[in-house]
């Protein structure tokens, strides 16, 4: 049985939504704190907190003494979805293969960053996966993701070495409806060395990512390490990643 999501998250869906159908145009006025405290029965510390994340977002802006309003649509902000590594590795003709590293069912607890990212409590349990990922037997990326096992009950290991996502969205009917992504460049550190299994001397590009159901529930939270020098990270404009 799916969990709701936190208070904040449904107030901070709602206001996505009303702004991709129109409803809160370009330059309108969203409604006031008190407002959206009445209308969902929360407090101002709640309401705050979904509105800082829409600001941190680029979706809306706050103006001292008048309100808050829309800053952009929300195709324009949210439905940008970066090409997955199989479909990147395609597009060059390569094929793609994966090796699991570790798979593990972990309470939420074990990892702040998670549980926070997956709105769960600490005895809440996540799959965690590692994989590598090559493209013509070559080591391209490594993978770390995080399924919150509120939604994805069972994994099957031997569908997940192909494309999870392709099992999470088909075999599971759990189709993602859009992604948050943070890009980094940074440098090999002992962990993505062990990952890797060599060290590592040029940067990495390290991709974050959150991926949310329709209802703006959390379902998804990976970082994957991709060899700078191997690897370029394309854009598409579709809804989920």
């Amino acid at each position: 049985m799916s969990q709701k999501p936190p208070l904040y998250q449904q107030i901070e869906g709602y206001i996505r939504t009303q702004i991709e159908e129109g409803i809160y145009p370009v330059g309108s006025q969203i409604p006031r704190e008190f407002e959206l405290c009445e209308m969902f029965d929360a407090s101002r510390m709640t309401v705050n907190k979904a509105l800082v994340n829409l600001v941190n977002q680029g979706m809306i802006y706050r103006n001292a003494g008048r309100g808050t309003f829309v800053r952009m649509r929300y195709p324009e902000s949210k439905t940008r979805k970066l090409f997955s590594f199989t479909e990147n590795m395609s597009k060059m003709g390569k094929t793609v293969t994966n090796k699991i590293l570790e798979y593990r069912l972990i309470r939420a607890e074990e990892n702040e960053e998670v549980k926070e990212k997956l709105g769960l409590k600490d005895d809440d349990f996540v799959h965690k996966i590692i994989r590598q990922r090559f493209a013509n037997e070559e080591l391209i990326a490594v993978e770390i993701m995080y399924f919150s096992a509120n939604l994805v009950n069972v994994i099957d290991i031997k569908m997940i070495t192909n494309s999870i996502h392709d099992y999470i969205e088909n075999q599971l009917k759990l189709p993602i409806h859009h992604s948050e992504v943070v890009l980094k460049a940074i440098m090999s550190n002992e962990m993505t060395d062990g990952l890797f299994g060599t060290k590592i001397v040029e940067p990495l590009l390290m991709a974050m990512t959150t991926s949310f159901l329709q209802n703006s529930t959390p379902l998804e939270y990976a970082t994957v390490y991709y060899l700078g020098n191997h690897y370029e990270y394309l854009t598409a404009n579709h809804r989920s990643r």
